[in-house]
């Protein structure tokens, strides 16, 4: 009995200790969980001045869930810019086509001038602090390669190409250090059909040039002035982009080079900590990041976004049909107006809905009535 009392004894302990070992290891679980959730709607407010009429002049004021990540765009929002170097004031007005804020008339930021943006919404006013266009930046060549990669699967190996952007810049010496980012566009260069003068005296093809809106290129690359000391930054990598049936169009490449201010680049660095996370504990926890508003009458209450001013500059690249390297066909997904003359030899005169008929789509007579194209050719290619 006294043997059985010992082995029960046992017994006990050693599930206490499974017990306390069980609930102190869920405990250390919990702390490395981070909660993100958070149903408290947010405002974002993003703007930005540059010293060019034709590149992102513009805000954006949405207010946001965290949780949902669902913007609503706030139409009634009033928005001004003032130069404070020379007192003068620019108001925006909502654009409805492209969900923001635009000035009422176009204006370039002078590079040496200060500016602050106000955003009243309801009776909310956000100030941001003020900014300096800095006067220097870089003299940017853009350029292209496509990449050969292996792909081993179970079925064996296949080869992959991608198109890598690279840009090359030129970084003057000055007195005060230069801050830079870089963001890229694409577009594809839309050739309209040709068609017989037979049957179409009166058309004449054009192009279009279509900007491609879901782009996703997640690279935000810097440029931090304190930390490196350089003339020259050589094959700075701006955008990796996968090789398919849409090259079968001529594609383009705009290269916005923005040379920031030190705030500017430490909200954008921020703004990196937070989203390139590999898991690790000891990274920051996500959050959201603060920006350069403050509500006046309640400076706890900062809105989240940024007024950036920068001076910009632009290069481009363009991928032509024989850099390919290797055959592409049709895709239906992608717009393609490549279609043979003969195909509209007995159209009647001017019949243009013939043409759909033959599976001929309408943006390929009117490619204007494509989503975010125009005829204007944008000043990066040539």
């Amino acid at each position: 009995m006294k043997r059985l009392g010992v082995l029960l004894s046992l017994r006990l302990r050693t599930l206490y200790f499974l017990v306390v070992l069980s609930i102190s290891m869920t405990a250390c679980v919990s702390i490395l969980e981070f909660d993100t959730s958070n149903s408290q709607e947010q405002i974002v407010i993003f703007g930005k001045v540059t010293n060019s009429t034709s590149f992102d002049q513009g805000f954006t004021v949405k207010r946001s869930d965290l949780e949902t990540q669902v913007g609503l765009s706030f139409q009634e929002a009033l928005v001004v810019v003032t130069d404070e170097t020379t007192n003068q004031s620019y108001n925006y007005q909502y654009d409805q086509e492209s969900d923001r804020f635009i000035p009422v008339v176009p204006f370039a930021g002078v590079p040496g001038h200060s500016y602050r943006a106000r955003v009243s919404i309801d009776d909310q006013v956000f100030e941001s602090t003020s900014q300096r266009m800095p006067l220097y930046g870089a003299q940017d060549t853009s350029y292209y390669r496509f990449e050969r990669e292996e792909i081993i699967t179970e079925a064996g190996s296949a080869v992959k190409y991608r198109l890598k952007v690279f840009t090359d810049s030129q970084i003057p010496e000055t007195d005060e250090p230069i801050f830079m980012r870089w963001d890229v566009e694409q577009v594809y260069i839309l050739e309209e059909v040709v068609l017989p003068t037979s049957s179409f005296p009166f058309y004449s093809p054009g192009v279009c040039y279509v900007y491609e809106e879901n782009f996703a290129n997640d690279r935000v690359n810097l440029f931090n002035g304190d930390v490196l000391k350089t003339s020259l930054i050589q094959e700075l990598e701006v955008a990796d982009i996968p090789f398919d049936n849409s090259f079968i169009n001529i594609r383009g490449y705009g290269i916005i080079q923005s040379s920031i201010t030190r705030e500017a680049a430490n909200y954008w660095k921020n703004v990196i900590d937070v989203s390139d996370r590999e898991g690790s504990i000891f990274e920051v926890p996500p959050a959201p990041v603060l920006g350069n508003f403050q509500d006046i009458e309640n400076p706890a209450n900062a809105p989240l976004g940024f007024f950036e001013v920068a001076k910009v500059d632009t290069s481009g690249t363009f991928v032509l049909k024989g850099d390919i390297p290797v055959a592409i066909g049709r895709a239906p997904e992608f717009p393609f107006c490549g279609f043979p003359t003969t195909m509209f030899l007995r159209v009647p005169l001017n019949c243009f809905p013939c043409l759909e008929d033959l599976g001929v789509p309408s943006y390929c007579w009117n490619c204007t009535s494509l989503p975010n194209s125009t005829r204007r050719r944008p000043s990066y290619l040539f």
